[in-house]
């Protein structure tokens, strides 16, 4: 058995092998908020029912769920493997945080959870998230090697505040992300086939965006019309077209911007950052200019 206290966000126990009944004991006395189980069988949980617990991690497909069903008050969920069997969702009603890898066994409507916050998949096959049921309260979700080759039905989380895509191979088409009225931050990583980046420019709320890893941006003209840019990256192979970075000195609201010098490019990196303390008087971090973000993991 190995114990992994985290004294500022409750504490987590991880379990190897098999539930012993101090543990038990220690997770009714409510010392241990999280439960890891790691990689083996876990045929009998029964100990567990009726326990109070805030976060699951689960890393291994041997696991008897009937017992975990009756766990209370859980609120993240993390599934490190792929499954074999459903997971009934609907059965841990308080979800704010789910994280796993897709597997045939689960359908979107799975996911219809009132309370979910922040959502995480990998490996999704779908073309699109058309199949997603309305998640009103949802504020976060990343996709991380799926197989979207639009972003159809983002929508369907109207009040989505941050989206981060890792690479999507598939992807062309973003033109969708116009119809989130409440996003403000935007990061596309890996994703080299996107052909609309001009599209971003009718996100107006957005004020943190990462373009990197790939991809050809034909122009910067768009980000004029972000009025509440604050903080602007690209580079790592995304590169600008036109070489005109330009309009870069156009956002007043932009505080802090990140990219690669290329040959060609009318501006470097350091003319940038002094025209922005100019401005405003220092050089911001971008984790001071990122937005108020819901806990990220279990």
């Amino acid at each position: 058995m190995e114990m992994i206290h985290y004294s500022q966000e409750g504490s987590r126990l991880t379990l190897r092998g098999g539930l012993e009944s101090e543990a038990c004991e220690e997770i009714k006395k409510g010392t241990y908020r999280v439960l890891h189980l790691k990689t083996g069988s876990w045929p009998d949980l029964s100990v567990l029912r009726g326990l109070s617990l805030e976060g699951l991690i689960i890393s291994s497909d041997d696991i008897d769920w009937d017992s975990l069903y009756q766990l209370k008050g859980l609120k993240r969920l993390e599934l490190r493997v792929p499954f074999k069997h459903a997971v009934d969702f609907y059965k841990f009603p308080q979800l704010e945080f789910v994280k796993l890898i897709w597997s045939k066994c689960y359908n979107e409507g799975s996911f219809y959870l009132e309370h979910l916050e922040v959502l995480i998949i990998e490996g999704h096959k779908g073309a699109d998230i058309s199949e997603f049921p309305c998640l009103n309260n949802l504020k976060y979700v990343e996709f991380i090697r799926c197989a979207f080759n639009s972003m159809d039905g983002i929508d369907r989380f109207a009040n989505l505040k941050g989206i981060y895509l890792y690479s999507l191979p598939k992807l062309l088409d973003i033109s969708a992300f116009t119809r989130l009225h409440q996003l403000k931050s935007l990061e596309i990583d890996c994703c080299k086939r996107i052909g609309n980046f001009e599209a971003i420019g009718a996100i107006t709320h957005l004020s943190y965006l990462m373009l990197t890893g790939g991809g050809v941006i034909s122009s910067l003209d768009f980000i004029k019309k972000l009025k509440q840019l604050a903080y602007l990256a690209f580079g790592n192979g995304t590169k600008v077209e036109t070489n005109d970075l330009t309009p870069l000195y156009k956002v007043k609201s932009l505080k802090r911007c990140r990219f690669h010098n290329s040959r060609g490019y009318n501006l470097k990196q350091k003319d940038v950052e002094m025209e922005l303390i100019k401005r405003h008087g220092k050089l911001y971090e971008p984790e001071e200019l990122m937005w108020d973000q819901p806990r990220m993991r279990c």
